[in-house]
């Protein structure tokens, strides 16, 4: 269950920026859109970020993928390697020379954890993990560099061999991802939570989810696959069922090129796997290729794993730009399965951006379910609760105030003047 997310100095985000899904203080939809962690803590379902173009969401939500993306490959990573997911902001000099951070607050194994670390492309420059069992409190270490000093503090609930792990993380590696690496039971709920829970995907991407392994790996039994057809099915989309075979193909590679030591077959055969579509309405006849598919329902198809997989698990999924190519009422309602306890028992959670406006809709959402981005003069990006405009319930229409850019968040276009040659 994720709490916060906190991020600076990251691409377009030089100042920080925190992400809460931290209930506000009323009663909307309550009984549907709010879930109570292990502590009591009243958390939202789900969370949307608007913004025009170029704001910074698809930013703010890679920040998350970098973060875990680090903490699940620092350890695997050898002495003098860049780290790759430092990247400050760009647009003045001071920012270029301080550090990337990023901190998560969350729910693991029924205990509330803050985990954090700063980077540079050269080092790790801080790093500190705190539970707060039965919301108190407890350090369980914390590391910082000044200069070429190096300091670790550990809390006496760490258990393990601290020495061990501390002396085997290099300069580039997370302690986190080190002692996990080395066993340590203490810190396996933390790093679990990022490898199991936390889920990115980038719809935005131009082959995103067409070979998706989530939907392939429900696919392989029949009724995984059935779920996934039924999630077609209910997007009206025309899909009768899907068909899912495994094909050998001859791999390219001269002769010339290949190792005498291995065998024959691991040159001439590989595995790839074809999906196909059988519409309505034609029976007999042969299912529709992959590729033959609209972009809306191949992405629909990929999809389908994931959603899958966090309704089942109770996982935080976090998406960039999740109705492309999707119809707005598509949209709503993979939005509408995360805020139905119904379909979502075990509290997943769905962090997204889009630009879609039908769901700033009191009677969908709650006020404080909304994000706005919006970059100033400097380029820099801000993030801003919708429920900063106090907002009234019930009454205030909130699709037409923001677009009308009462809440701001919107792009100033000037397309017939640009076009007419006007400054």
């Amino acid at each position: 269950m994720l709490l916060e997310f906190a991020i600076e100095n990251y691409r377009s985000i030089r100042d920080e920026q925190r992400l809460s899904l931290v209930a506000a203080p009323v009663q909307d939809l309550e009984e549907t859109h709010v879930v109570e962690a292990p502590d009591g803590e009243r958390v939202l379902r789900a969370a949307v970020v608007y913004g025009p173009n170029a704001s910074g969401k698809s930013n703010l939500l890679a920040a998350a993928a970098a973060m875990r993306r680090f903490v699940l490959r620092s350890a695997r990573r050898t002495r003098g390697d860049a780290i790759e997911e430092a990247e400050p902001f760009r647009l003045d000099a001071a920012s270029a020379s301080r550090p990337t951070v990023f901190e998560a607050l969350f729910v693991a194994s029924g205990v509330r954890y803050q985990y954090g670390f700063s980077v540079t492309r050269e080092r790790v420059e801080a790093e500190w993990l705190y539970a707060f069992p039965k919301r108190r409190g407890r350090l369980l270490f914390a590391r910082e560099r000044d200069g070429d000093t190096e300091t670790y503090e550990f809390g006496e609930s760490l258990t393990g061999q601290k020495t061990l792990y501390r002396d085997a993380t290099r300069p580039n590696a997370l302690f986190l991802s080190t002692a996990v690496q080395l066993n340590s039971e203490a810190l396996t709920p933390v790093f679990d939570w990022f490898q199991r829970t936390l889920v990115y995907a980038d719809s935005a991407r131009p082959r995103a989810f067409q070979s998706d392994r989530h939907t392939l790996w429900h696919c392989a039994t029949e009724a995984g696959r059935r779920r996934v057809v039924r999630l077609l099915q209910a997007a009206d989309v025309g899909i009768e069922d899907v068909v899912v075979d495994t094909q050998s193909m001859a791999l390219p590679v001269p002769s010339g090129e290949r190792d005498p030591s291995l065998p024959e077959s691991q040159y001439t055969l590989h595995e790839r796997t074809r999906v196909r579509f059988v519409h309505e309405g034609t029976p007999g006849a042969e299912p529709f290729e992959f590729g033959d598919e609209s972009l809306g329902t191949r992405r629909l198809f990929g999809l389908a794993g994931r959603l899958l997989d966090v309704l089942e698990a109770g996982r935080v999924l976090i998406a960039d730009e999740l109705g492309s190519s999707l119809h707005p009422l598509i949209l709503r309602a993979i939005v509408g399965l995360f805020v139905d306890p119904e379909v979502n028992p075990k509290g997943a959670q769905l962090v997204f951006a889009t630009h879609e406006t039908n769901l700033l809709d009191q009677d969908f959402l709650r006020r404080d379910q909304f994000w706005l981005t919006e970059k100033g003069r400097d380029g820099a990006t801000s993030l801003t609760p919708l429920f900063d405009f106090k907002p009234r319930k019930g009454v205030e229409p909130l699709e037409k105030n923001y677009l009308k850019g009462r809440y701001g968040a919107l792009p100033l276009t000037r397309f017939p003047r640009a076009i007419a040659g006007e400054d």
